[in-house]
């Protein structure tokens, strides 16, 4: 069909000799003698009455009665040279010949692509079709570019980082980016062509630059308090402006393909920077806490996942008990059996879920899970949702008291009415006979005396109900002390900490027999101070290096992978500052030279809060981290200062914790000088330092030193000068002060000396 279709073959231009013969003859045909002589005489006589003069078409006419012969192709082809090139294409033996056909019926088309594929040596191409499937193997492959980009963008930041939490929060915004502005661009109608896809390359690649830029500026910010976030942001908004300077201008242009180059750019960049300026900063936030007030520590995957799957596993199977609770309490089956039954559930439940979170460990001290069985009242401290789970993982035979909000919980109240626990609302004296009914039944009844959760973690004041219960109905009074469960899981927060947590049950009182009061406001008052008594020995004994590993290491989190890596293997080697614990007193003032991040000042705070401590180091950028910890700042000081010049207050403790080797024999006199000056009578000099004696024990000294200067962990000083036997003992006899050799690591070649200065009255 002519009207759907053109045309246009090399044989119009070259037709073989047969054809010609047909024209021809189709020419002479038509001429016949009486046309040729009619035409002529009516050609003169238009010519005539035009003014034309007489025979000037002479040689026209003369056409008509020319012979005509064919003429062979390779002459013609010389008459049409430059057009037939465009059609005749030779190659080696072969030569290709081309025809257009235009068309934009797609049944036309596949007549034609079916034709031709019957036709020996014919080939049919689309020029549309050929150039869309070029397309759409340039977007698979810029697809496929793009994935192998992401994977390698996320790798890239995980070892630039250091951390995968930082990597996640700033890969997140770079996928949004891309994502936000390919999604605008389907809402908008832009067209994906060649160029927008090297554009959007372009634009993902700046969208990696500020993802990089923002998390950095913040992240300094926390390392070193420096507020680099602002000059990160100008430099981002200069590059994102000068970027819609130069390519947005396109806008103006008017041919489409540079118009859809200026709006993919105006779009990407714009979204880029959007997500950069706001969302980052926000998702940044969520781990890394840069307001102290509200988070003291950094979030990391591991404890987030644990957290998540904690809570998952919590409300999934609270939903599970409290669909059972509703079907069991509409069975036609007896109370008791159900109750049991139930709480055996429970009680598992909650076994299943202590147990597997295994970031916090558990110590239990004269758990009897026998003794449970023996019904009583059991009163405990409360400080975090934790205490509840244990209590409920410890046995099926114990219940609660319950308020009217979990009685009438949605979530909740299925659950604890199907248990058997018992709403005190209207006050304990009505709960009495179904206290004693449970009771009866074997329960121990759990009763938090506080009233609510701690929001210090303190044991607050006692409520008088629990031992006006056990002294109506003549049971015993089991204390259980919690500790460490305010530290994992305080009021308000969602995130579990990885700490060690006490439980210790204490030695059953006969209260109805008056063995620590006359009546049950007696009662709660010794039993409030023998728990308090006893949480505050819990405190002493078990608030120790172990106690505080994670808040220590927490310091350091998210300060750049060197830094943090450097700590935790320093921390192993210290024995996380257990030593220096034991040898300080509890209350004491201290200095701590040399205390490069802080770690050993903060450890100091953390074991003791009667303590108060400055560190001093000649490293301004460690004295900056350790500035930016998460330490209380009316205990700990942090000091950039030259230790040679610094005039320290009187003090009971000076820690010199491998300082003195870096110091000329000269100088180290007179920084013994300073210090001694400066010691309390009764206070001690703590010296942990290589002895020259030792000198084939300083290799990993000398080479963790080389290190660290040299990719400038440390600055560098000259050649070390370790201390001598005869060094510490000059020292001590100028002064008249006792020394004594305290400790020698195992790990470390370094030992530790306590040179003593004597009070007056000691001999």
């Amino acid at each position: 069909d002519k009207t759907e279709a053109k045309i246009f073959s090399i044989t119009r231009l070259l037709p073989s000799e047969s054809k010609q013969q047909q024209k021809i003859d189709t020419w002479n045909n038509f001429w016949t003698p009486d046309k040729k002589q009619d035409f002529k005489n009516k050609f003169e006589e238009a010519s005539a009455k035009y003014g034309f003069k007489q025979g000037v078409f002479s040689s026209l006419l003369l056409n008509i009665e020319k012979i005509y012969h064919p003429v062979p192709p390779a002459e013609l082809a010389t008459a049409f040279d430059g057009l037939v090139d465009n059609f005749i294409i030779p190659h080696a033996d072969s030569v290709l010949v081309t025809t257009l056909v235009r068309t934009s019926n797609d049944t036309i088309k596949e007549t034609i692509y079916s034709v031709t594929s019957s036709i020996n040596a014919t080939t049919a191409f689309d020029r549309k079709r050929i150039t869309e499937q070029l397309f759409n193997f340039l977007k698979e492959d810029f697809n496929r570019l793009v994935g192998l980009s992401l994977g390698v963008v996320f790798i890239i930041l995980l070892l630039f980082f250091g951390r995968i939490e930082l990597a996640i929060v700033t890969y997140i915004p770079i996928l949004l980016s891309y994502a936000w502005t390919l999604g605008i661009m389907g809402i908008t109608g832009i067209k994906f062509n060649i160029f927008n896809i090297i554009i959007s390359t372009f634009i993902f690649g700046l969208g990696v630059d500020y993802a990089i830029f923002i998390t950095k500026g913040i992240l300094n910010e926390y390392k070193s308090g420096h507020k680099d976030l602002v000059p990160f942001k100008v430099s981002i908004l200069l590059s994102a402006i000068s970027t819609l300077a130069g390519v947005g201008v396109l806008i103006f242009a008017k041919h489409p393909a540079l118009q859809s180059i200026a709006l993919l750019s105006i779009v990407g960049i714009v979204s880029v920077l959007l997500i950069s300026f706001i969302v980052q900063p926000i998702l940044i936030s969520l781990i890394v806490p840069l307001n102290k007030t509200k988070r003291k520590t950094p979030l990391t995957f591991l404890t987030l996942l644990f957290s998540v799957a904690a809570f998952l596993f919590f409300g999934i199977s609270s939903l599970i008990l409290s669909i059972l609770g509703i079907i069991l309490r509409f069975m036609p089956l007896p109370g008791k059996p159900v109750r049991h039954f139930y709480n055996y559930l429970l009680c598992y439940s909650n076994k299943l879920l202590i147990w597997s979170y295994t970031l916090v460990k558990k110590r239990y001290i004269n758990y009897d899970k026998k003794g449970l069985r023996n019904p009583g009242i059991i009163v405990a401290n409360h400080q975090s949702v934790i205490d509840l789970l244990l209590i409920l993982s410890f046995s099926p035979k114990v219940i609660m008291l319950v308020k009217d909000w979990v009685w009438n919980s949605f979530f909740f109240g299925s659950v604890v009415r199907t248990a058997g626990y018992i709403n005190t609302s209207e006050g304990y004296e009505k709960s009495l006979p179904k206290i004693r009914e449970r009771l009866d039944e074997g329960y121990s009844i759990v009763v938090f005396p506080e009233g609510s959760r701690t929001r210090t973690g303190k044991i607050k004041r006692f409520h008088k109900g629990a031992f006006y219960m056990a002294r109506e109905l003549k049971v015993p009074v089991t204390p259980l002390l919690f500790h460490g469960a305010f530290e994992i899981l305080p009021p308000g927060r969602f995130i579990v900490s990885n700490k060690v947590m006490t439980m210790k049950f204490l030695p059953a009182i006969k209260v109805h027999e008056n063995t620590v009061g006359t009546t049950y406001q007696e009662d709660t008052k010794a039993i409030q101070a023998i728990m308090r008594n006893e949480y505050q020995n819990l405190k002493k004994t078990y608030r120790q290096v172990e106690f505080y590993k994670s808040d220590l290491i927490n310091n350091y989190i998210f300060k750049g992978p060197v830094i943090e890596n450097y700590q935790r293997v320093k921390f192993q080697m210290e024995g996380y500052y257990a030593r220096f614990h034991d040898l300080i007193p509890v209350e004491a003032r201290i200095y701590d030279y040399g205390c490069g991040m802080g770690a050993l000042s903060i450890m100091l705070s953390y074991l003791s809060g009667k303590r108060r401590i400055t560190g001093l180091d000649y490293d301004e950028k460690k004295i900056e981290i350790a500035k930016n910890c998460m330490y209380e700042t009316d205990k700990v000081d942090f000091l950039h200062a030259d230790i040679l010049t610094f005039k320290p207050e009187e003090a009971d403790v000076f820690v010199l914790s491998d300082v003195l080797h870096y110091l000329t024999n000269e100088n180290q006199h007179k920084l013994m000088d300073i210090v001694i000056q400066n010691l309390k009578a009764g206070g001690s000099i703590i010296i942990r330092d290589g002895n020259i004696a030792q000198k084939e024990k300083h290799r990993m000294t000398r080479f963790s030193e080389f290190l660290s200067t040299n990719i400038g962990f440390n600055k560098k000083t000259q050649e070390f000068a370790f201390i001598s036997d005869s060094w510490l003992h000059e020292v001590a006899r100028k002064y008249n002060l006792k020394l004594a050799l305290e400790h020698s690591s195992n790990i470390s070649s370094n030992q530790i000396y306590i040179i003593t200065k004597p009070r007056q009255d000691d001999k």
